[in-house]
């Protein structure tokens, strides 16, 4: 049916694009109401998850690919392009997190 955990029809996956809907993220800004967003999945064999995290303290990218169990970290205010990788300065514990 293209929709995944009531997915909305204007969140339906399409072809090569996994997509489920959100009611509420768990992180600041929170929403007021019943807000529900469209979350989609570019690779559907799922190799890889990246999750960005913007507050007024930090602006990081933290990826971890599955089929070789490696991991990127990036501090977008001060690596603008994400070139240097800061993963391997995580502690295990961190990359669990």
């Amino acid at each position: 049916d293209g929709e995944h955990n009531g997915a909305s029809p204007r969140c339906a996956s399409r072809a090569g694009v996994a997509c489920w809907t959100e009611s509420q993220y768990r992180v600041p800004p929170l929403f007021d109401g019943d807000a529900s967003f469209c979350n989609c999945q570019d690779a559907t064999n799922n190799t890889y998850a990246c999750v960005r995290t913007r507050t007024a303290a930090a602006d990081t990218v933290f990826c971890h690919y599955t089929l070789t169990d490696t991991y990127e970290y990036y501090d977008v205010r001060a690596d603008r392009w994400q070139l240097h990788n800061r993963a391997h300065r995580m502690s295990p514990a961190e990359r669990a997190a």
